[in-house]
């Protein structure tokens, strides 16, 4: 979503910058808006990315992203 001018900050989970930048994109693209991953997205979010001629590492740096969503933090206290 970074590489297609959306603002994220891009740190590995699906925080709520991602759900904001998500259903933005959902609403710019008039798909159903709720913040869900779901394929009708994943299908335009790869034309987009078709579009705009997004490197491939930065598609795999996406992908990351939403499939953590709904995944505990891999942190802990003494990652810090």
């Amino acid at each position: 979503m970074k590489s297609l001018g959306y603002k994220l900050e891009v740190d590995g989970f699906f925080s709520s910058g991602t759900d904001k930048v998500l259903r933005q994109f959902q609403k710019e693209h008039n798909l159903k808006v709720d913040g869900f991953y779901v394929p009708a997205t994943q299908v335009e979010l790869e034309k987009a990315v078709k579009r705009f001629g997004v490197a491939e590492n930065e598609k795999e740096e996406e992908n990351k992203v939403v499939e953590n969503k709904n995944q505990p933090s891999k942190w802990t206290e003494e990652d810090w």
